[in-house]
């Protein structure tokens, strides 16, 4: 499969060369990554392991990127046919795991434009190495709390791993409590990391805040996900049965 990969990749490069085409190529894709990289120095704090040997930064932690997504994914819930909103996507690696597990659609929140232009990138990327077309993701550029300005009917889960908690505390209680009106499930994840952030942030990060935070707006049905060597645990939020 690797192989047949990197001869697709071949392939690529000359319909470009000869044809003058828009086909994304690997040396395209490599020279997007490094322009923006020029503009934004951390763009590669979440590494991403594509898949059949392409990676960008190898991923070397549970706490970011691919490694994360591997370390969490057995404890969410059923991702097959689901409808997602992935609140502060970063690169967009989150997403696209999700669509690559079954996810019908995906619409990510990332408020950085470089993020935001690196996400576009990345699922372009995503669609050559799986060989595939995911037509279910969707890019919004903008706050987190401008999701609330949208319907959400036919959504089923809601996540924000990790960044729920840059929002004002009222604006993180007016999101949840926009998604409980429509979707089942809202899974967020703390960060007890005390290195990582200090004073309110260090409060509005933690378990027992954002477990509250759902509780208090419509999800009061969890799930805590807290590990001894692992300092960003999830709460899997679900609505009451007769909401």
């Amino acid at each position: 499969t690797r192989r047949c990969t990197r001869e697709r990749a071949r392939d690529r490069e000359k319909v470009s060369y000869f044809f003058d085409a828009d086909v994304l190529t690997e040396r395209a894709f490599r020279a997007a990554v490094a322009d923006l990289a020029r503009e934004k120095p951390d763009l590669f704090y979440s590494p991403i392991y594509y898949g059949h040997g392409y990676e960008i930064a190898a991923p070397g932690s549970i706490e970011l990127g691919s490694g994360k997504w591997h370390f969490i994914r057995p404890h969410l819930p059923d991702l097959s046919g689901k409808s997602v909103v992935d609140l502060g996507c970063n690169n967009a690696l989150l997403p696209h795991e999700m669509l690559r597990a079954g996810a019908r659609r995906v619409t990510a929140y990332e408020l950085n434009p470089i993020f935001a232009r690196y996400a576009r990138l990345n699922h372009r990327w995503f669609e050559f190495v799986d060989n595939r077309r995911y037509p279910g993701f969707e890019l919004v550029q903008g706050y987190m709390h401008e999701a609330c300005d949208r319907d959400w009917t036919g959504y089923d889960i809601a996540t924000a791993f990790c960044s729920l908690y840059y929002e004002e505390p009222d604006e993180m209680a007016r999101i949840v409590r926009t998604f409980s009106a429509t979707a089942e499930w809202f899974i967020v994840q703390a960060n007890e990391n005390r290195d990582e952030h200090d004073g309110v942030l260090r409060e509005r990060s933690s378990l027992g805040f954002l477990s509250e935070l759902l509780r208090a707006n419509g999800y009061p049905n969890q799930r805590l996900v807290e590990f001894s060597y692992y300092d960003r645990p999830l709460v899997i939020g679900r609505r009451s049965p007769s909401t």
